[in-house]
């Protein structure tokens, strides 16, 4: 089977235009390896697994499908397929330990950003496994696409963290992992069987899976209007003593809601941040512990709480919107791009939110939306004033400009298309 992924990350800007990037003859130095590292929190009966690589060409998709014969792999409360915060670990100790894909390190802060495309389709086995374009990495085995976000370069590195496998002492199986650096449509294929959780043995193949999937399915496409409505809801909060205005942000649309953007300026005030650093919506436990973390200024795919929002991934910057490639999020800005995960795409919604931004009652400045469905990947542009806190969106007035947009759905496209080409 032809090896088509590294096309479809062109098409998406998961990497560097062809003009600025300097090929090397090398990528993969030696081959993958699995380390055990000992990690507090490990919950007991379990062994942490972390594949690492060398290389010295930029990296590109990374692709990983894992099939359990028995035991299971743990899967900690934040539920989430990339390295935790910081912050949490201290408060949930076993978030150390969960089973995550990452672009260089088992924490939020020292990992490179990263980007879930969705399934391992370009893994012979996995695509055989997958009924779906969503990637899943679950209690029970994992198939995964993921790689930098657009605009980021991350080359010549030695013991490079790409993935965590925490699996219990019982667990056997079998494991493809698929590399992949720019500019090389040959990368090759490791395979691997473990037992006891934690010996793995090179292997040249390994069995298909025991339970096929069927066709891949990307998902009704619904409406064809796009985003209808972008619309605020907002809410004042004492917070530490301080008074800020909740700002709940919505999007209608018909057909399915692809990538959103923001890019927000204070003059004056602050955006809240949460006791715990994260640019996602929080866990309800998270908020027991740490209530004001409600409150937090973030992105989302569908509710307040992570257990109400899709899979959020994370795509950089508001690039449509003239923002800088890389995305922040702190006191005085916001700058980032976002979607739901391939496969998971909502369709025609009413009053979906996409985002909470919290801001000091005497925040003023400006904010602009960029929010597009696949069908619609131009997207409509939104610019509103931030007056004492509140943002005030004026009258809808559609505006093309979303060139990310198209990206995402050109990965769509790229992802649904692979079980033809096999």
């Amino acid at each position: 089977m032809r090896r088509v992924f590294l096309r479809c990350a062109f098409l998406t800007g998961l990497a560097l235009p062809l003009s600025v990037v300097e090929w090397s003859a090398a990528d993969l130095i030696g081959e993958p390896r699995w380390d055990q590292p000992t990690v507090s929190g490990t919950p007991a009966g379990f062994v942490v697994n972390r594949l690492e690589i060398d290389f010295d060409s930029p990296i590109g998709g990374q692709l990983l499908y894992v099939e359990l014969d028995n035991g299971s792999i743990f899967q900690s409360e934040i539920d989430s397929l990339t390295p935790p915060p910081d912050a949490l670990i201290p408060i949930f100790p076993e978030v150390a330990a969960d089973s995550f894909v990452t672009m260089g390190g088992p924490t939020a802060s020292s990992t490179g950003p990263v980007f879930v495309v969705g399934s391992a389709v370009d893994i012979p086995e996995a695509l055989a496994a997958a009924n779906s374009t969503a990637a899943r990495f679950d209690t029970t085995g994992a198939n995964i696409t993921w790689s930098v976000v657009p605009g980021a370069n991350i080359r010549d590195r030695q013991d490079f963290t790409v993935a965590q496998l925490t699996l219990s002492d019982d667990a056997s199986g079998r494991v493809g992992f698929l590399p992949s650096f720019l500019g090389n449509l040959s990368d090759p294929i490791f395979y691997w069987e473990f037992d006891n959780g934690s010996d793995f043995a090179r292997v040249d193949s390994i069995s298909p899976p025991t339970d096929p999937g069927g066709p891949i399915d990307p998902g009704g496409s619904g409406g064809t209007e796009g985003v209808t409505a972008v619309t605020a809801d907002r809410f004042s909060r004492v917070i530490d003593n301080e008074n800020f205005i909740v700002n709940d942000i919505f999007v209608d649309h018909e057909g399915r809601l692809g990538l959103q953007q923001i890019l927000l300026s204070l003059t004056k005030g602050e955006v809240y941040q949460g006791p715990v650093d994260q640019d996602t919506a929080p866990l309800e436990a998270l908020v027991g512990v740490a209530p004001n973390q409600e409150f937090d200024s973030f992105v989302t795919m569908g509710g307040p709480t992570a257990e109400t929002s899709r899979n959020v991934l994370a795509f950089g910057g508001a690039v449509d919107l003239g923002g800088d490639p890389v995305a922040s999020f702190d006191s005085q800005s916001v700058n980032i791009a976002w979607s739901a995960s391939i496969g998971e795409l909502p369709v025609d919604s009413m009053a979906f939110q996409i985002a909470r931004l919290t801001l000091s009652d005497d925040a003023e400045g400006t904010i602009q939306f960029l929010s597009s469905t696949i069908e619609e990947f131009n997207g409509t542009v939104r610019s509103a004033s931030i007056v004492n806190g509140q943002i005030l969106l004026p009258e809808f007035i559609p505006e093309p400009a979303a060139s990310l947009a198209a990206m995402l759905a050109a990965a769509l496209a790229c992802v649904a298309d692979r079980r033809g080409r096999s």
